[in-house]
């Protein structure tokens, strides 16, 4: 199933935030991890484990924007090349049309001349 361009940007937005932030707590558990170096209790394990999950959403989520923003990409130039082909169909379709109409006039115009009497002579 094709999704529009716009749920891409939707989904392009929200890993992008979701990765901002989540490297934003890794840099405040890495900063918290050498301000305290010597504290060895459960608040160093849980900083630890809060750190290593962090880390894992900021990575899933750096992914998932990447996805999203490859998908958007490809969507957009999907979506000029198409625009493309209608603008050049239509720019031949165009030419095509009155040409032929001119030429239809033409006909028109020769073959009065041809049925018409001879004055000259």
């Amino acid at each position: 199933m094709k999704m529009p361009a716009t749920t891409h940007s939707r989904y392009q937005r929200h890993f992008g935030w979701h990765a901002a932030a989540a490297t934003m707590v890794i840099l405040g558990l890495v900063t918290a991890e050498f301000s305290f170096p010597g504290d060895q209790g459960s608040t160093y394990e849980l900083r630890r484990m809060l750190l290593a999950v962090t880390a894992v959403v900021a990575l899933i989520s750096l992914a998932g924007f990447a996805i999203a923003t490859s998908l958007v990409w490809l969507a957009r130039k999907s979506a000029q090349e198409e625009e493309a082909a209608d603008e050049r169909h239509a720019r031949r379709a165009l030419t095509e049309a009155p040409a032929n109409e001119r030429l239809r006039a033409l006909r028109a115009v020769t073959s009065s001349v041809e049925r018409a009497p001879n004055q000259h002579g």
